[in-house]
């Protein structure tokens, strides 16, 4: 509180540079992008977060220090427990309310290494194939009118080889868009910012001399890992236009960025409407309370260009309306009801004496929402 506090009575600074994950960020909550990006506010623990930690650590320890032969589910299960144990004793406290909901954790956790290797043979992940894996990338790019230079920074995960060139590999722990309870429309929004992100990688290796060939997607949630493929083009000028695109893109959101910053005004960064964004938690503490009246913005200001058919059009928050296809919670799966509930403070353990988990996690929401109506 006190560190958000010492923020807000500072003049309001552009960010020194943007990351991939920083741009999806202020698409999607443009407070939230102030209190991280601009602000430093340390980004608030959850289960979720510390999983892909761990789990990204732990591939990358394989494929970097592991021997073909050493690369087994044994072995990466019994990595991702050594990890875990070198941190519990200063996480768990802020993540976890029993032992049964540290233990459901990181039975899920092991689930993601086990589709990881149902769907891909580690041994055969040799040099030869897997160029590199959490590179650090960085480009600098022209910000456009008024604006600083744009230095794009970020940390690919994995660059495997493919025809004189890479592909960008990203993990992501959750589930496939098309495993979700979605509409088809907004399984394609999700599914085109995703890759947007995967784009500014591209554009960044690019720009360092490489040649990027294609985009892959490694999802590791669910009841099986998916992957999901997109190509880049294979013409050097269509792969120019293509890129040209994606920096377009990123200096529309720049400028976006840019013409808040010049209004000094905190509160022109407005909230989104999700309710398990952090911004909520964050919110009250910096302008003293949830219900706080912001100022409207121009909307040339916040109408930055997209990159065509990789952003969701632009709407306060960037949550889907109901008719868009968000599930009900008798759709939702266990987990994701826990997750919805601890984003809302309420509590996510179930005892077995309580009956159901489903059922009674949905009853927590459900009055939750009552009492909000």
């Amino acid at each position: 509180a006190a560190a958000a506090r010492r923020a807000r009575a500072q003049p309001l600074r552009m960010p020194a540079r943007l990351s991939p994950s920083a741009v999806a960020t202020f698409r999607e909550c443009e407070q939230l992008f102030l209190f991280r990006y601009c602000w430093k506010l340390p980004e608030l623990p959850s289960p979720a977060l510390e999983r892909g930690i761990l789990v990204h650590e732990v591939l990358e320890t394989m494929l970097r220090e592991w021997p073909a032969q050493d690369r087994t589910l044994d072995r990466l299960e019994a990595e991702f427990r050594s990890s875990w144990a070198a941190r519990r004793a200063e996480k768990r406290p802020l993540l976890f309310e029993s032992v049964d909901e540290e233990r459901e954790w990181g039975l899920a956790s092991l689930r993601l290494l086990a589709n990881y290797v149902a769907k891909e043979d580690p041994h055969q992940m040799r040099p030869e194939v897997v160029v590199d894996v959490e590179r650090w990338l960085e480009a600098r790019l022209d910000g456009g009118p008024g604006a600083p230079p744009l230095t794009l920074v970020g940390k690919v995960d994995r660059l495997d080889a493919a025809n004189g060139g890479v592909v960008v590999v990203d993990y992501k722990t959750g589930e496939a868009p098309a495993a979700k309870p979605y509409s088809p429309r907004f399984i394609a929004t999700l599914r085109d910012a995703a890759f947007t992100q995967l784009k500014c990688y591209a554009l960044m290796l690019d720009r360092n001399g490489e040649t990027p060939h294609g985009l892959r997607i490694f999802y590791l949630g669910g009841d099986e890992a998916v992957l999901d493929d997109a190509a880049v083009p294979t013409d050097a000028e269509e792969r120019r236009a293509y890129l040209d695109d994606v920096e377009a893109y990123l200096r529309g959101v720049w400028q976006a960025i840019y013409a808040l910053v010049q209004t000094n005004d905190p509160a022109a960064f407005r909230p989104c409407d999700r309710s398990f964004c952090e911004c909520r938690k964050t919110s009250g503490l910096v302008f003293g309370g949830p219900d706080v009246a912001l100022p409207e913005v121009a909307a040339e200001v916040l109408a930055a260009p997209r990159l065509a058919s990789s952003t969701p059009a632009r709407r306060t928050g960037g949550a889907p309306p109901p008719n868009d296809g968000a599930p009900s919670y008798d759709a939702m799966k266990v987990k994701d009801l826990r997750e919805a509930c601890r984003t809302r403070n309420l509590s996510a353990v179930v005892r077995r004496t309580e009956g159901d988990a489903k059922t009674v996690l949905i009853a927590r929401l459900r009055e939750a929402d009552r009492l909000a109506a």
